[in-house]
């Protein structure tokens, strides 16, 4: 296992001031650390988001890296202040799980980062997208949209105008909408709209023949 949950501690440490925020670049002399570039600082903030503020591990985990002086008993005794009764071997047991979760997604040292500049970040990348994916709001666009949406990496910058082309190509393809359109549509439209595809030319008039065209040529891509 190549990633430390003490690693973890003093990342944190060095990156996370006293109200939680995720800072721009290490608090001074609190990591040894070659300078960052914004790709491997980038990768740093997003990584910890990910252990701070999604799923990905329980609360107990992050009080234990939250506080660098912290062992798992004093993690245990501040969750019975708040009127937990879990048991003292349940929160090792999840803090040690946490960490092997950790390492099973990120099986190269994260530590890498800091001292390499030429350390190959899309190994590290592509795991944190992996991650993302199963925990954190990314999901709820592709469980939120009925379109198949290409796979990518994470890209950390948009023109406005871009943007904007984006919501208006999703617009028509949101569960949401597509749910008010199912339960709105006219069922006489429907049903004629069947009898015109399913009919042939000889029995349809000359205005539903050309319907039928229309239908066809919405559907059957050339």
């Amino acid at each position: 296992m190549k990633v430390s949950i003490l690693n973890l501690k003093d990342l944190i440490f060095a990156f996370v001031d006293e109200e939680g925020h995720i800072l721009n670049k290490p608090k001074p002399y609190s990591i040894k650390a070659n300078k960052l570039n914004k790709k491997r600082m980038d990768f740093i903030k997003q990584f910890i988001d990910l252990l701070l503020n999604t799923k990905f591990i329980s609360n107990e985990s992050k009080i234990y890296l939250l506080n660098k002086n912290y062992t798992m008993r004093n993690v245990h005794e501040e969750i019975q202040k708040l009127g937990s009764k879990i048991a003292y071997r349940t929160v090792t047991a999840k803090i040690y799980y946490d960490a092997t979760k950790v390492a099973s997604y990120f099986t190269n040292n994260i530590s890498d980062i800091l001292f390499y500049d030429k350390v190959n970040m899309d190994i590290y990348e592509e795991a944190l997208s992996e991650a993302l994916n199963k925990y954190s709001n990314k999901k709820i666009l592709h469980q939120n949209i009925g379109l198949k949406l290409p796979k990518t990496k994470l890209n950390r910058s948009l023109s406005d105008q871009e943007f904007e082309d984006f919501m208006q190509i999703i617009q028509p393809y949101l569960k949401s909408q597509m749910d008010y359109i199912f339960e709105n549509i006219s069922k006489d439209s429907v049903g004629y709209a069947e009898f015109i595809l399913s009919s042939s030319n000889e029995i349809l008039t000359y205005n539903q023949n050309q319907q039928k065209k229309l239908l066809l040529e919405c559907f059957i891509a050339e």
